[in-house]
């Protein structure tokens, strides 16, 4: 089934169902659903035509449009007669509207029958009043131009990820379950979805899938995916500052309506308060804006936006909007979380929030699913075959995973040797399969100790295994191997403890790329003492005093006057062109963690006579060239660049006042 097709549907009977209400028909709507319900099964039929790859971007432009008509015809129907409707909205527009479906219809229908490629993308239409009002939308063009939000909290880099979504073919009824929440027209119609699932049980997938899938209907708002590994960059400070600037790049209209709220107010552009970002960053802009289909925004992984004091007021400010009823009809919201009691005391159900658990899948589905996943990504290893017929290789993951998404992809990553050395595949399948499950364990954590126990056999290579991952799990930014291994200078050996780790680690293989945990749960695994046992992380004040250390050390040696070479002292950093090349060049990765972060780690050291002396000397000689620095990483990230300055001077001051030191801030 094309992965569009489930999509197309969902609209087509929710815009059915509201034109089975209407008492009275508009015969041209009429025609245009008989043309779009032939245009769907005209494609859900072309089997032949969908085995040629040529066609099939033309098969997913048809079914992208069927599902854009699916929006257009549900919204014109919702009002209760014909006269209402064309008093809302101009008759020749809304004919224009019909004949411009009609016309994409046959474009791509005589091109997929044809052969002809398509350089021309869907016809959209989100505003029923743009082509009643083509000078306004001219002007609002013009205004949004010169509108600048870049002083807005953005959370870079927490957009979806094409690569952590759904196989395709797996989780297909669940997928059109929410499909069918989201594109729901009425307007009683739940606003929120909250998914809840346990660790590993493959709520991101979904998440990520979903995104993906409106993002490319031209349907996504906004995507924000909350991280533990990256909690400076993605906090509930900048969780719908993000969203409001995501959604005024998908909008003119929301874009000059949130500019004017803000224009003249600084301090509401840079709040980094939840409940006031949601009400008057996103609420209030939406107010006089009447959309057309559904607005996805998805979020996901909620219950990695903190601890439960930290997310507090999060949780409090989606409650308090969401039960007002104020957001718009059309914009909706996908949640993920695992089921903390937090969540799901400040997130109840309601006629506006309907909750969905990955526990519902029945398990025979969810079996199904992870053997497809698993031959998927063990199907060039045939070897496996020979050693364990008939799929018995297959069946013995599948069991092993007890339900698990992220069981089997990290059982797969470390069967595919990721980091693994010594051994050879039927060794690594062995290890697997004949691992104890243990009552009472979590299967994860099995998994977990396993691989670790077959990595790092020897007590001091535990040793060097912990030292390593502290200073990981403590960093406020994941940083490559590279950037750890350039400020230990070799020290610590990074790059022997997390190379052999591919199975468990993004960033191994590509040593430029910031080392993550593949998965949240490992983190977990990691911290609790109880669950990791020997290879417990402690992050001691010792390893604080470590990395603080180091990025002292990293400043001293590498910051300097006029680092980035330039001519003249006196040009203002927005005059200079290639400024933004020269500090990507002149400041690497390592060196900006350092400017950024160097105080929020020795906060929490044990200050010693040396501590005290480095911390003086760097004050006294290098302080001006760690200003010019943060000026110059604000063109990237401005607020966060400011912040992290701003937090830097208050807590080395706090720091201070019991100790001997030269204060400059």
């Amino acid at each position: 089934i094309h992965p569009y097709t489930s999509l197309a549907w969902s609209v087509i009977s929710a815009a059915n169902k509201v034109l089975v209400n209407q008492k009275d028909r508009d015969e041209k709507i009429i025609r245009l659903v008989g043309t779009m319900s032939d245009v769907f099964t005209f494609v859900h039929d072309a089997d032949p035509l969908k085995a040629i790859k040529e066609h099939m971007k033309t098969i997913t432009l048809l079914l992208q449009q069927v599902t854009e008509c699916g929006y257009f015809i549900a919204e014109y129907a919702k009002q209760n007669n014909f006269w209402l409707r064309t008093a809302k909205y101009m008759i020749s527009d809304i004919d224009k509207m019909i004949i411009g479906y009609e016309d994409k219809f046959r474009e791509l229908k005589t091109a997929l029958l044809e052969g002809i490629a398509i350089q021309t993308g869907v016809t959209v239409v989100r505003m029923m009043n743009v082509v009643a009002h083509s000078g306004t939308r001219s002007q609002t063009c013009n205004t949004a131009e010169s509108i600048d939000l870049n002083d807005m909290p953005y959370a870079f880099g927490a957009r979806f990820e094409r690569e952590k979504e759904c196989l395709a073919g797996t989780r297909e009824t669940f997928l059109q379950e929410i499909y069918d929440i989201l594109n729901n027209p009425s307007e009683d119609a739940p606003r929120v979805c909250l998914l809840t699932g346990v660790a590993g049980s493959g709520k991101s997938a979904v998440a990520h899938t979903i995104a993906r899938l409106y993002d490319e209907q031209k349907r996504l708002g906004s995507s924000y995916c909350f991280a533990r590994a990256d909690v400076a960059n993605r906090n509930p400070n900048n969780l719908f500052s993000t969203i409001a600037r995501d959604l005024s790049d998908h909008d003119l209209q929301y874009r000059s309506a949130l500019w004017q709220g803000v224009k003249d107010d600084r301090a509401l552009r840079t709040s980094r308060s939840p409940m006031e970002q949601l009400e008057r960053l996103i609420i209030d802009p939406s107010q006089h804006i009447h959309g057309i289909g559904p607005l996805v925004i998805v979020i996901d992984a909620l219950d990695e936006s903190g601890d439960q004091t930290s997310r507090r007021h999060l949780l409090r400010a989606i409650s308090e909007q969401f039960s007002k009823n104020a957001l718009p009809t059309n914009l909706r919201f996908l949640i993920t979380a695992r089921p903390e009691t937090d969540i799901l005391t400040g997130l109840p159900p309601s006629s506006r929030l309907v909750r969905k658990q990955m526990g519902d899948i029945p398990e025979d589905i969810v079996d199904g699913d992870i053997e497809k996943f698993i031959q998927h990504s063990l199907h060039e290893y045939t070897e496996l075959e020979s050693f364990w017929p008939d799929e018995e290789w297959c069946q013995l993951l599948v069991r092993h995973s007890q339900k698990l998404f992220q069981w089997a992809a990290t059982a797969c990553n470390f069967i595919r040797g990721d980091g693994a050395v010594g051994l050879d595949l039927r060794e690594r399948f062995k290890i697997l399969v004949q691992a104890d499950n243990d009552e009472g364990v979590h299967p994860l954590d099995k998994l977990y100790g396993t691989i670790l126990e077959q990595q790092f056999t020897l007590k001091g290579a535990r040793r060097r295994f912990r030292e390593v991952m502290a200073v990981v799990l403590a960093l406020n930014e994941p940083l490559s191997i590279t950037s750890l291994s350039a400020l230990f200078v070799g020290r610590l050996g990074v790059r022997d403890i997390i190379k052999p780790m591919g199975s468990l680690f993004d960033g191994v293989l590509n040593e430029e790329k910031p080392i993550r945990p593949l998965h949240s749960s490992f983190r977990d695994f990691l911290l609790d003492e109880t669950r990791s046992s020997i290879f417990h992380v402690d992050i001691q004040p010792q390893h604080s005093l470590c990395l603080g250390r180091a990025l002292l050390a990293c400043m001293r040696n590498m910051l300097r006057f006029n680092i980035c070479d330039l001519k003249d002292s006196r040009v203002g950093n927005t005059a200079i062109p290639d400024l933004p090349s020269r500090v990507n060049k002149a400041i690497p990765p390592h060196l900006a963690y350092s400017c950024q972060f160097w105080m929020v780690h020795l906060q929490h050291a044990d200050c010693t006579p040396d501590l005290l002396s480095e911390v003086t000397i760097f004050l006294k000689n290098v302080f001006p060239y760690w200003l010019e620095v943060i000026s110059l990483l604000s063109l990237s990230f401005p607020l966060s660049s400011i912040l992290s300055a701003l937090e830097t001077c208050t807590i080395l001051k706090i720091w201070a006042k019991v100790r001997p030191i030269l204060i400059l801030c």
